[in-house]
């Protein structure tokens, strides 16, 4: 397979995955973020050499997995946080709008709690709606849609290039039907496996 091909390929499978089975993986999925916040933090604070940012990235990186993995509701909160916090920034860009930083560091915070709170809801809905971004990014980078992205020097640039395609009027519907049968699945699996009292 080309490597141009390989990373939407990823995408699609691991956006399915997490469509329909995110609250099952969350744990193991919430020790793989903590490990790539730990290797994006070790590699942006050791710059020279290469390899000792590799090997700082590596390490925090594994720190990063094991207290996302350890401390679970920690991670619930964070994660909550984070996801807020960029929701309400795309948001109030969206529309133009300006708030102050505290704001959005309050909303933030209000997000982590209320994900904690109603936590296997919010983890069934934001891997259900990651997986579905995900599916259709990875479609199109395939070219499944009748446009591919540009082929360039960089490997990665056609999966990148695949945001442009939700400014088509169809792949909203696309998106939001894919989320709620992601969702509702999750849901329904949730009930039919919960252990009997």
């Amino acid at each position: 397979m080309p490597a141009p091909a390989l990373l939407p390929l990823v995408a699609l499978i691991v956006g399915a995955l997490l469509l329909f089975f995110g609250y099952r993986w969350f744990r193991f999925l919430l020790a793989c973020a903590g490990f790539v916040l730990g290797l994006v933090i070790g590699l942006a604070l050791v710059t020279e050499p290469l390899l000792l940012g590799w090997l700082a990235g590596l390490l925090l990186g594994l720190l990063g997995a094991a207290l996302m993995g350890f401390f679970y509701l920690l991670g619930i909160f964070v994660l909550g946080a984070i996801a807020t916090f960029l929701v309400a920034g795309a948001a109030l860009q969206l529309f133009q709008l300006a708030a102050e930083d505290t704001v959005l560091i309050v909303m933030a915070l209000v997000g982590g709690a209320l994900a904690v709170a109603l936590q296997k809801t919010v983890i069934s809905g934001v891997t259900a709606a990651y997986g579905s971004s995900q599916v259709i990014l990875g479609l199109n980078g395939l070219g499944a849609f009748g446009r591919p992205a540009p082929a360039t020097g960089s490997p990665w640039q056609p999966w990148l290039d695949a945001p442009s395609l939700p400014g088509e009027p169809w792949a909203l519907g696309l998106w939001v039907a894919l989320f709620l049968a992601g969702f509702l699945y999750q849901l329904r699996s949730r009930r039919e496996h919960r252990p009997e009292r």
